[in-house]
């Protein structure tokens, strides 16, 4: 599952970020959201209507892994905690396909891991915090 450092990301983003228990329209994406910023597919809008605290919490565990799958999928370069961790955000945010078509993920895989953090902040509503 997660490292301990990971898991504090996690809680400082659920502090900051909110959760919300009944869907809603996340303006940004214009898409139907719940929890913690999950965006709900359409085969999910009978499921996910209105979910409790802990189902919240599933879903954005489960975000997480996928955001992480796809920066594993995506990177070809060793990453530290902290890098892992503002991907994941960033993937979390901004979508696995912003990722791929980034310039930060052409950045870190040449190896330029400086010039690459320059574009984390691209991306609006970075969640966690190193």
């Amino acid at each position: 599952m997660f490292s301990y450092f990971l898991e504090a990301n996690v809680f400082v983003a659920l502090l900051y970020q909110g959760v919300w228990l009944i869907s809603y329209i996340e303006l940004r994406l214009i898409k139907l959201t719940i929890g913690y910023g999950h965006v709900i597919r359409e085969s999910e809008k009978t499921k996910y209507a209105e979910i409790s605290p802990a189902e919240a919490r599933e879903l954005l565990l489960k975000d997480i892994d996928t955001a992480r799958y796809a920066i594993y999928n995506l990177t070809r370069v060793p990453l530290s905690m902290e890098q892992e961790a503002a991907l994941i955000s960033f993937v979390f945010n901004c979508g696995s396909g912003a990722y791929q078509a980034s310039t930060l993920r052409q950045k870190l895989n040449r190896g330029e891991y400086l010039w690459a953090a320059d574009e984390i902040p691209s991306c609006a509503s970075i969640v966690f915090f190193i």
